[in-house]
């Protein structure tokens, strides 16, 4: 199942066209769970930060995406992306559209979305370019995991793991 949605989130994500998009954004801290995402493919060279803050919230039912994007196109499309790649989620779009905003890509939210289910309260936010987890794991290696996730996700962004192991 889950290598399933890993698969079907980065191929929606490609074809929805927000691997592509330029943005960045300003997430508000909800005390819950966050997942940022961005990435590059192999083939293409990853984008460099300071990138504006962004997050994908984990909550008890779904997830909340907040941050700021350049047009109504991504604000539209990484939401409903994230509903189709998980039916039964609740996806609550808190992003707003700020022309100019440089935002990481979305290519490599499935690994992202991965480690999330092994971390409890896990959570990645992308501000500038540092990529700070929290969280609480039950085992070293996923903490692990969740570093190398995010660090192949983002290759240019700096990454303070402080998930908790215990």
């Amino acid at each position: 199942m889950r290598s399933a949605l890993l698969v079907v989130l980065t191929l929606l994500l490609l074809v929805a066209g927000c691997g592509a998009s330029g943005n960045s954004g300003d997430a508000g801290d909800t005390g819950q769970a966050t997942v940022t995402a961005t990435s590059t493919s192999p083939s293409t060279a990853a984008k460099s930060g300071p990138f504006g803050a962004m997050s994908i919230v984990r909550t008890a039912d779904g997830f909340t995406v907040t941050g700021e994007v350049p047009d109504e196109s991504l604000k539209t499309d990484l939401p409903d992306t994230l509903r189709q790649a998980m039916p039964g989620a609740k996806i609550v779009d808190q992003l707003t559209v700020k022309p100019g905003v440089t935002a990481p890509e979305f290519s490599g939210l499935g690994a992202l979305f991965g480690v999330a289910m092994d971390v409890e309260g896990f959570a990645v936010k992308l501000v500038g370019d540092t990529a700070t987890l929290t969280g609480t794991a039950k085992a070293e290696a996923a903490k692990t995991a969740a570093g190398t996730a995010v660090t192949e996700t983002w290759p240019n962004v700096k990454v303070a793991n402080d998930i908790r192991v215990g």
